[in-house]
This record gives C-alpha cells, structure tokens and sequence, in this order.
C-alpha cells in the first residue's frame, strides 16, 4: 500500500516568495490538511462516499483498482491516520464479480457500514445494483444476504445505487439508476436482514420506467419517512430538466408533492439537474445543481430552495434558485453540499482555470441564496491540486464543524484517494509556510539490501519506522535511526516488490513508497 501525504500549496509560476492564497485545509489533519491514499499500488483507487462516526472516525467508500476492481471501505482515525483497529489495517475491500465500486454509504444504529454501488459479472459489459454490509470491525456481515453482499439483476442493463439511507427500523434505501436503452429513477429498499422488502413499491423496488430518461444523483430520506429523488428528467437532450420526485414511505410517488410526486420545472433550450439535496426546515429541502446553456458550456452552477409543496420556496434567491458565479476566468462542475450551522451552505466545484489547471472552489451560500462575502475572496476560496488534477465526489460534516472532503487526484488512468479537512474558515498561507513541509525521503530506487533516509529533524525521537506491502500487510517494524542520512537494511526475506515506509507519531504519519529488486 502507497501511502503519502502532502500540503496542497502550489504557488502559481512566476509567484515571488511573499505570494500568499487563501486555504481551508486543517493543519491538524494527515499531514497539513490532506491524505492521499493509494491502495493498489498501482492507481485505480477512488474515494466516492464519506461518513462521520459518532467518535470522530471518517468512514470512506469507494474502490481498489487493479485488474480486477474492489469495493473498499476505509476507515481513518480523527487525525486522518488510517485505523488498524478496522479490518486490520484500516482496508477492508470485497470483490464482487470482476469490477466492484461503493458509491455510497450509511451507518447503522450498531455501527455497522452499509455500502451500495455497482458490479460487474463474467460475461457481460453491464453492471448491476450492489450493497454490502460490514460490521464494525471491518468484516464482512453474514447475517446480511447471507454473504454479506446483495446484488440484483437485470438482463442488458447497466445499474448503480449512488445515494443510501437507513430507516430508523433498519431497513435500507438504496437510489439509483435502472439504465438500459434508457435510464429511469430507481429505489430499492431491504430488509435489516438484506433482502428485497415487499413492503415497497413493487417486490421492494421502485422505478419510472417512462422510456423518456431520468436520472438519480441524490435522495433524502426525510424526517416523516417520505423519500426524495432528485437528478435530472431527460426527454429529449439537450432539453433536460432537473427534477424531484418524492416516495410515499410506501415506495409510491406522493400526490401531495409538485405534479403527482413531480417536481420538475422546465426551461427549453438548456440541461440542468440536481445532483444534492439537504431537508432544512418546515418540510424545505435546500438543492444545488448544475444548467448548461445551448452548446453545453460553460457550467452553471445554482442552489435553490423547494417548499414541502414542490414548489419554489420564492423567498430564497430569485424566486426561489440563486445562480452562484465562479468569477472570472473559471469553468466548473458542481459536486456537492454540507449545511453550516447558521443556515449557511458550503459548495464545492471542480474548477480549471483560464491555464486549464485543475483546482477545487468552495463556495459559501447564505440563507437567502447570496454568496456569503465574508469568506474568502467574495464568498469563494480555490485551493490547488496536489497533482495534475483532482475531485471531490461527496463532502461531510463532523462533530465539530469542519468539513471532510473525498474525491481523488492525480492522472485520469491512475487516480489514487484524496482525503481533505477543512475549517470553516479561511487562512492564508504563504511562500514562507512551504518551508515546512516535512517530507520522508527514501533512496535507492530500486533499494536491494538497505535504504537510506532522510527524515526530518522533529521526527528523530518517539516515532516508528514500520514497514508495509502493497496491500497494507505490516511486514516489520524498522529501528528509527538516530540521525537524517543514515543506512538500514532491509530485512531478510523480503520479497521483490512496492512497499510502503511509514514513519509513524502519536498524532501523525509521513510515508514514501519503497521498490524493492535484489
């Protein structure tokens, strides 16, 4: 396992040393602010999903590339250090069919994890809707499905559950996409047991099955029980309109919610969806979404806020959407939102820059749809990628008020985990600030019978070197030497291979791969 972490502070070119930005990353966090995991040891890997623990701990979900893809949950400690005491090594992945991904995830009353996503299978290019269920330790749960692992099957279709919920009597939620020749919202909903619940709309499953094109990007599962799927109805593209549909809890599309359970108000000439939604107050729920203008670009981005009606909440923005500018020079995809305390909002978008360097916007959203012009630089704050580019796919808040993003980085084939946290405030750091960065250094690449290191000075009393294999499993505990360029050998026998080497605090970890060829 490649694990490495880094401060994302990239001075643009040509910046003189007193250049400073405006950052939200938590010092306290990984190392200054981020984590970035890789699991395969050879890219692949993707963060898609992430919850809170009541303790502090960050579950994340997604998948382990390789030849074969994995469902993987990550569990991190509140420092951002992974948690061994979860599957071992703070990794637990389950192979489903060829290619698995977890696309989101819920926790349960008794902590365990409940994970939906995708599969693939032997024999065809489809996949199909997937959930599993792991305990708290980071197993997989037999008594769910009997395997720990359900999965359903439609012949020449293509699948996925992308947003989860758990009832407070344990059933599951699952909202997704049926995608065929079309693709129409979906829900399923399970039994604590993890089966199809035939309580629920048809034999446990809902979808719109219009032949016209909707897609799901989010669902809430609200306060009286009801269930809001929000996403997109496509019925001719370019012309899509976003759209929110609400389940009675019985899994049948509520009358007494826009057009019999219909929210979706149409603009010709443009595409637009929904792709979060959060319940704030009185049955309101507060959306953001993305409108695309004839010829598809650029982006914009809105929030909006819907009565319990569905119907535009008029007292918000311009009657009832505000659309957000990203300033110029940038062109974005909208990702996600967390709600602040105070009813403000936090939004983030994948932007470029007018160099096309990848970048992440965060912006804050009063209560009235207005960016919020004491954060940041006129409500924005952008905040480079730790490589050529990155994403945040969902965000999360925590006990404290700051902010856990999850996404990846680096190249599109051979993305790895990004883990960030963010204060609720903005800071400025500096070219000064640069100086210290504290990295591990490890040389020779290839290394054959020992390694030299250079560790930083704070770190040569009362930390461990341990060492791993590219698949988390600690392989030994290494003498820390006394001083920076000294020698250590490697242990005897030891594999050709990628390793990990991890220089590990009470509070913090600095790591560097390893190449070993004797």
């Amino acid at each position: 396992m490649v694990l490495r972490y880094v401060l994302l502070l990239v001075l643009s070119a040509g910046a003189s040393v007193a250049t400073a930005q405006l950052t939200l990353l938590d010092p306290t966090f990984g190392n200054n602010g981020s984590v970035l995991q890789g699991l395969s040891g050879f890219g692949g890997d993707t963060g898609e999903d992430v919850i809170i623990q009541p303790d502090g701990r960050i579950i994340v979900v997604g998948k382990r590339g390789g030849v074969e893809e994995d469902l993987a949950v990550l569990r991190l400690l509140e420092n951002g250090v992974l948690d061994n005491s979860f599957s071992g090594n703070g990794v637990a992945t389950v192979g489903i069919g060829v290619n698995a991904i977890g696309l989101a995830a819920a926790r349960q009353e008794d902590g365990s994890i409940v994970v939906g996503g995708s599969a693939e299978f032997p024999g065809g290019s489809f996949d199909e809707i997937a959930f599993a269920r792991f305990n708290p330790a980071g197993a997989l749960d037999t008594t769910f499905s009997g395997d720990g692992v359900f999965t359903f099957t439609r012949p020449g279709a293509s699948d996925a559950i992308r947003a989860i919920a758990v009832q407070p009597d344990g059933r599951i939620l699952g909202g997704g996409n049926f995608d065929g020749a079309v693709s129409d919202m979906m829900a399923v909903r399970l039994t604590a047991d993890g089966m199809l619940d035939p309580d629920f709309a048809t034999g446990g499953i809902f979808n719109t099955d219009l032949q016209t094109g909707e897609v799901v990007e989010d669902m809430l599962l609200r306060a009286d029980g009801r269930l809001l799927l929000v996403g997109a109805w496509r019925l001719t593209l370019p012309d899509a309109d976003m759209a929110m549909l609400q389940l009675g809890a019985d899994g049948v599309a509520d009358p007494t919610f826009g057009a019999a359970g219909l929210f979706r108000p149409s603009e010709v000439n443009s595409t637009s969806s929904v792709v979060s939604a959060v319940e704030v107050d009185n049955g309101r729920v507060l959306i953001v979404g993305k409108r695309f203008l004839p010829g598809g670009n650029p982006e914009e981005v809105f929030t909006g806020r819907v009565l319990a009606d569905g119907s535009w909440d008029s007292s918000y923005g311009t009657d009832g959407r505000s659309f957000l500018s990203l300033g110029g020079g940038y062109t974005g995809a909208v990702r996600d939102m967390v709600l602040l305390a105070g009813g403000k909002a936090l939004v983030s978008v994948d932007v470029l820059d007018s160099d096309d360097n990848s970048a992440i916007m965060v912006l804050r959203v009063l209560p009235d749809g207005g960016l919020d012009p004491a954060f940041g630089i006129s409500g924005r704050v952008v905040m480079p990628c730790p490589d050529a580019r990155c994403d945040v796919r969902s965000l999360a808040l925590d006990g404290q008020g700051r902010v856990i993003a999850v996404g990846s980085y680096g190249s599109i084939e051979s993305p790895e985990i990004m883990v960030m946290r963010w204060l609720a405030e903005a800071s400025q750091v500096g070219q000064r600030e640069t100086d210290i960065l504290e990295k591990l250094r490890v040389y020779p690449v290839p290394a054959t019978d020992a390694l030299h290191l250079d560790i930083p000075a704070a770190w040569l009393t009362g930390a461990r070197l341990e060492l791993s294999d590219a698949c988390g499993r600690l392989v030994a505990v290494l003498d820390n030497p006394a001083g920076s360029g000294r020698r250590i050998a490697l242990p005897d026998p030891l594999a050709d291979g990628r390793y990990s080497l991890r220089l590990v605090s009470a509070s913090r970890v600095l790591s560097a791969p390893v190449v070993v060829q004797r």
